[in-house]
């Protein structure tokens, strides 16, 4: 099954018309019926990801559905914290906040994982320098 009966699927399922499911995720209708015949000409990663929150399902699903293999790989089991964080980001990104907000997150984000990754570089470091004083 291609995204577009997917998405009617996953529509009908919950008893939602088109318009219903335009609203819940800030799509255009007439998107979104250009996506469910699959006469789209591309879709936009985000847009992708606010249809399937507003139908609650991961973007993996759609984004497999669309065609497009394994965008990311699996959290696997998500630490309670790490659960609220995506929440939260989920429901910001369901109050259509602005492009700027998004963008700041995005760096917040980045600047974890840097941090993370500095830290990751300065223990392999020191355990070189153990390594090399030892030897």
């Amino acid at each position: 099954m291609t995204l577009g009966p997917t998405l009617r699927q996953l529509r009908e399922e919950r008893g939602w018309s088109q318009g219903q499911l335009a609203l819940r995720s800030g799509i255009d209708q007439s998107h979104l019926s250009k996506i469910e015949r699959d006469v789209h000409e591309t879709i936009n990663a985000r847009v992708l990801a606010r249809i399937a929150d507003a139908l609650n399902v991961t973007t993996d699903y759609l984004m497999e559905a669309a065609g497009w293999k394994h965008p990311l790989p699996s959290l696997g089991v998500l630490m309670p914290r790490e659960q609220r964080l995506i929440d939260t980001i989920r429901q910001i990104r369901a109050h259509h906040t602005r492009r700027e907000a998004l963008d700041q997150l995005i760096w917040m984000a980045q600047a974890l994982v840097d941090a993370e990754r500095g830290h990751e570089l300065k223990k392999a470091a020191e355990a070189q320098e153990a390594y090399r004083e030892g030897s």
